[in-house]
């Protein structure tokens, strides 16, 4: 089952077995014997891509809320004998927060009801300790080397647009086509700099995208339904959209231009003691949101 799973989240058998550190030839056959066993074929396999049958969706999804318990489950037998308890303050980016963390606070907080959490949604970079906050989940360097950051999943973000800007102003080809669109910009008070990232070949370059677009605004909330309304290109989270390119909403574009070096890591303080609930919700985040994400799954790109 894991390596049915890392399978399907690194859509290789090769990068699977290098996480796993086993030979392509073993991963194989371990599908094989588990696609015996099963007696069903869980995915398609061609020299450069693997996809999921009918069957094997269904087996992934449960297999990896499966897999997610089983860690959770070994990550908290220390602290079976002291449940956590008291009140845990967390902060996190709006349309992320909302769509990917709210659904995961619920299951924490099914599983540790004597832990109180507060979230607080905002895109906005926040000073941690003076605000009370013991942790935050963003896409954003901390810069204070007094946090410790723990890597969560890959944060691909993609130039998206709706079908019908798509069918009055085109489909830009290369990074720079995107200077000619109208563009949805994440601004905030002070804010210099409007640059969007792309990986060209070998070279992670940068686009200056001031003065591209007649909207822009300080929540990811405006621009999503900017985007949907068809009024221009904005840059999001595929952890954001990824429904909405799935639905036929939304569409990406430049995909052969999406960076992979940038991931969501949650923060918490540097302490000698870290207090048990923030230990655990950490536990619990990172069994959550493992490096390949569940929301890319499907996307084709």
């Amino acid at each position: 089952m894991t390596v049915f799973a890392k399978a399907v989240e690194c859509s290789s058998l090769t990068l699977a077995g290098r996480e796993l550190r086993m030979t392509p030839g073993a991963v194989t056959k371990r599908l094989n014997k588990l696609e015996e066993r099963l007696g069903v074929r869980l995915l398609n396999r061609t020299t450069r891509k693997i996809e999921l049958t009918e069957a094997g969706t269904e087996y992934y999804a449960k297999a990896r809320v499966i897999l997610s318990d089983i860690s959770l489950l070994e990550s908290s037998l220390s602290t079976l004998s002291d449940e956590p308890r008291g009140y845990l303050k967390i902060t996190a980016p709006t349309l992320f927060g909302r769509i990917q963390i709210c659904p995961i606070i619920l299951e924490f907080h099914e599983r540790y009801p004597n832990v109180h959490v507060h979230l607080q949604l905002t895109d906005r970079s926040i000073d941690l300790l003076p605000a009370g906050f013991d942790m935050a989940i963003s896409n954003l360097a901390m810069r204070e080397t007094s946090f410790v950051a723990r890597k969560l999943a890959i944060d691909r973000r993609v130039v998206c647009g709706s079908p019908g800007y798509f069918e009055r102003h085109g489909r830009p080809q290369v990074p720079a086509d995107l200077l000619n669109h109208s563009c949805l910009l994440l601004r905030f008070p002070g804010t210099k700099e409007y640059r969007w990232h792309f990986q060209e070949g070998d070279l992670h370059t940068s686009l200056d995208m001031k003065g591209k677009g007649a909207l822009d605004s300080d929540s990811a909330e405006a621009l999503h339904q900017w985007t949907l309304a068809g009024a221009g290109l904005s840059m999001r989270s595929t952890a954001e959209i990824a429904d909405d390119l799935r639905s036929g909403r939304l569409e990406a574009v430049l995909t052969h231009n999406i960076r992979t070096d940038r991931h969501f890591s949650v923060f918490y303080a540097r302490r000698e003691m870290l207090p048990q609930k923030v230990r655990v919700f950490v536990d619990f985040m990172c069994a959550k949101l493992g490096r390949h994400p569940h929301w890319d799954v499907g996307l084709g790109f």
